[in-house]
């Protein structure tokens, strides 16, 4: 179901409109673990393992974590996601079982703008999206591959170019803070997803997701 969503999206870029996605600014399966400290926070993702999310790849609302790339739309990047223990030791909010996803992306030529990584989005239709508009900023730890990535958003309308912005990864931890407001046309009230993305470099990258959120 995730990539039947993200797919919707994806059909326009498809239409050559995709530079414009270069200029924008930088800077059930239900039933994850959902351990928020506060009403200030909803977690997005914290990989950690339970009964009721065995692979770790659980979220809120429907939402899953899943493999995100152009091969949905016929192009020739791959990837793969999973889940490991490695502590990030970055944010306050406590991960159990020490849980991060873990994303490897092959950036091939192939396509007019190509991507891989990793995807969180509204698995069940019909499709309804998530009300994030009390909240101000994305939040997440990473590290990888040194180099420039992207979060696309998403929401239910669909009928544009997904709203990005970019963000630059090092080999240690770091928390990148991205503004929601920053996602030009996004309706918060109606949030289906978002992706985490390497490209449209070529080439092959690995980085690190934790405790990702909205605050």
């Amino acid at each position: 179901m995730i990539r039947y969503i993200f797919l919707l999206a994806t059909a326009i870029v498809i239409t050559g409109l995709v530079i414009l996605v270069l200029n924008l600014p930088t800077q059930n399966t239900p039933a994850a673990s959902k351990r928020q400290t506060d009403a200030s926070i909803e977690i997005l993702g914290d990989f950690s393992k339970n009964e009721t999310n065995s692979d770790g790849l659980g979220s809120i609302n429907n939402f899953i974590w899943s493999l995100y790339d152009d091969s949905m739309a016929n192009g020739k990047s791959q990837g793969s996601i999973e889940v490991v223990a490695m502590p990030s030791a970055l944010s306050s909010l406590s991960n159990e079982d020490n849980g991060v996803l873990k994303v490897k992306a092959i950036v091939n030529a192939g396509f007019p703008y190509p991507w891989a990584g990793a995807a969180v989005g509204d698995s069940v239709l019909p499709v309804e999206g998530k009300d994030i508009s009390e909240f101000t900023n994305l939040v997440f730890d990473v590290k990888g591959s040194a180099g420039t990535y992207r979060v696309m958003s998403f929401d239910v309308t669909a009928a544009r170019i997904p709203p990005s912005q970019s963000f630059q990864v090092s080999d240690q931890w770091q928390t990148i803070k991205l503004p929601l407001a920053g996602f030009i046309g996004l309706n918060t009230k109606v949030v289906s997803g978002f992706s985490f993305l390497a490209g449209p470099d070529e080439g092959e990258f690995e980085f690190y997701l934790d405790n990702i959120r909205v605050e």
